[in-house]
């Protein structure tokens, strides 16, 4: 045990070390001997860490974010969050596992985190992680063909209703 060398009535201190406390006073009275009272348990949570989350990437919509997984925190996974915005709005996500995925349903930079608690801690964010989800690719339709004469140009053959970037253009001879 350890002494506190406090009277006071009654007692409290600020604790700084998880674990399972047993409290007792130490009481004499004049010359009598010194006789302890029953003792009363506090349990002391650990302090809450958020942890970090690891695993963003980039995947095309429609497809895997991949595993997210929490590591570092202390406490229990209340829920995990996404967010579009850049973390100015969290939508609430029903696991409490220590790994998520989910479908990329939506284009745009997603932001995942988890929210810790330990006992009766408050509860903390871990740092989240980034996964862009790009759109879907569209191939689009190309306009502008013509008949033409052999070495003349062919004019300018156009692009639109594409989703994503050109790679490269192609030709065929044979119906394709």
């Amino acid at each position: 045990s350890t002494n506190t060398a406090s009277p006071a009535n009654p007692y409290s201190e600020t604790a700084s070390t998880a674990g399972t406390w047993l409290y007792r006073a130490v009481v004499k009275s004049g010359t009598c001997s010194a006789v302890a009272s029953s003792s009363t348990t506090v349990t002391v949570d650990p302090a809450t860490v958020g942890g970090s989350v690891s695993g963003g990437t980039s995947v095309c919509e429609g497809l895997s974010t991949g595993t997210l997984t929490l590591s570092g925190n202390t406490g229990a996974i209340q829920n995990w969050e996404k967010s579009s915005n850049g973390g100015t709005n969290w939508t609430n996500i029903a696991s409490t596992a220590s790994t998520y995925s989910e479908t990329a349903s939506t284009a745009g930079t997603w932001l995942y985190r988890a929210v810790v608690k330990s006992g009766t801690c408050s509860a903390v964010a871990s740092s989240s992680t980034t996964v862009t989800v790009d759109p879907t690719t569209v191939g689009g339709s190309v306009s502008g063909g013509s008949t033409i004469c052999q070495n003349s140009s062919t004019g300018n053959l156009t692009l639109s209703g594409n989703t994503g970037a050109i790679q490269n253009w192609e030709k065929s001879n044979n119906g394709g």
